[in-house]
């Protein structure tokens, strides 16, 4: 068999023919006049964005887009965040990509960016009109970090800059990372302070339940965007994606009103009447920085708001924990019984209860009526192996008490 002959062989096998039909080239791309948009070129090609500014007075929902810039910093501690400069200064992303879970061939096809420039709040998003130009408009966002304060993200952290990361690094070939920017991603913060209170932590539910915001009817759902752009490929016709436009500026405008609400509710002062979520939000914060008593202030300033039984339960058992590490044992007792009573199958408060009255109190009666109170209490939950052990571990403490009131009864 001839050299020609056989690589006819191969490529037939492969499932190539001599008549394979040709690439066909991308259907032409027709992006609308009214978007106004601009055409601008890095050292990598050409790219396009969108402009729009806002006067610091323009209210999305019941917050001024100027207020944040008002503000003053929360404790960095508090956020986990320190930027590197002022607040009109924080760069707010958020994308919309060709997939919803990241992984291999998902890149941002619409990157927007806000942030302050002199007295206007100014949303850029950079679209891509082909998927040749992402090289030149990644190029272009990068740029827009190097002066940033910071970064402010809406799960950001999970989804947004590993994208674009990943993405930069391959088509600009070359390491791109943001870890040295400050970043604050606003979920961890929305879901402690709402979580509990609302159904979800979604910025969506957020808008609605907590800023007062509601998107106009053309807002676009989530999850049909990847399919909008590949249309829009195919087709050519990027009018459809006006409304992907709107729904990612709406997600930019909302992060400035999430922020500036979340700095208020951290700076608030102790003293001040708080909702009594937002005092056990704060009560676990200040407990994880070792700051027990403004913990306490916080959990006895939600005590003493109106409470549901869930938030009553959060409250007590949060306080009954910190009173214990501070070595405030016998203050923690009442809390322990409130605990048992708004949840008589956990067994945890009547464990502490039994361990205080056999160790401090040193009334062995009382101790092993909370240890049978444990016992039954674990009875009721769900078999597992650890269930089991708390089980082995409890009918030793009943032992161990048993045989000291049979001592104490023979002297």
């Amino acid at each position: 068999m001839s050299d020609m002959a056989s690589l006819r062989a191969r490529l037939k096998r492969a499932g190539s023919t001599k008549h394979a039909r040709p690439p066909q080239p991308a259907a032409p791309r027709h992006i609308p006049a009214h978007w106004a948009g601009h055409t601008a070129s890095t050292s990598r090609g050409d790219f396009y964005y969108l402009e729009t500014s806002y006067a610091p007075d323009h209210q999305h929902g019941r917050i001024q887009l100027g207020a944040l810039a008002r503000q003053a910093m929360p404790e960095s501690t508090l956020l986990g965040f320190q930027p590197r400069g002022t607040l009109d200064s924080l760069v707010f992303l958020d994308t919309e990509t060709t997939g919803l879970s990241g992984g291999a061939g998902t890149f941002a096809f619409l990157v927007g960016l806000g942030r302050m420039q002199g007295d206007r709040y100014v949303l850029r998003q950079y679209f891509l009109r082909d998927p040749s130009e992402e090289a030149a408009m990644l190029e272009a966002v990068m740029g827009e970090f190097a002066s940033a304060a910071g970064l402010v993200t809406f799960n950001g952290r999970g989804f947004d800059v590993p994208i674009l990361e990943a993405r930069g690094t391959i088509r600009l070939r070359k390491r791109v990372s943001l870890a040295d920017l400050p970043h604050l991603d606003l979920l961890p913060h929305a879901r402690r302070f709402w979580r509990g209170r609302l159904e979800s932590c979604s910025l969506g539910t957020l808008e609605e339940r907590a800023l007062g915001i509601v998107r106009e009817a053309r807002d676009v759902e989530s999850y049909l965007i990847p399919a909008m752009y590949r249309a829009y490929l195919e087709e050519g016709d990027a009018a459809p994606l006006e409304d992907v436009i709107y729904h990612n500026a709406c997600d930019i405008l909302s992060m400035v009103a999430l922020t500036a609400d979340l700095f208020e509710r951290y700076r608030r002062p102790l003293e001040d009447p708080l909702e009594a979520p937002d005092g056990i939000a704060l009560g676990r914060v200040y407990a994880a920085r070792g700051e027990a008593a403004h913990a306490e202030s916080a959990l006895r300033a939600a005590l003493a708001a109106t409470l549901d039984g869930a938030g009553q339960l959060r409250a007590h058992s949060l306080l009954a924990t910190l009173l214990k590490r501070g070595r405030r044992t016998a203050e923690s007792v009442e809390h322990w019984q409130v605990w048992h009573d708004l949840a008589p199958g956990d067994p945890l408060p009547c464990i502490e209860l039994a361990k205080y009255y056999e160790w401090q109190a040193r009334d062995m009666a009382a101790a092993a009526k909370w240890t049978r109170a444990a016992e039954r209490a674990a009875r009721r939950g769900r078999d597992s192996w650890q269930r089991t052990e708390l089980l082995k571990q409890i009918e030793h403490r009943l032992q161990r008490l048993e045989l000291k009131q049979k001592t104490k009864s023979r002297q």
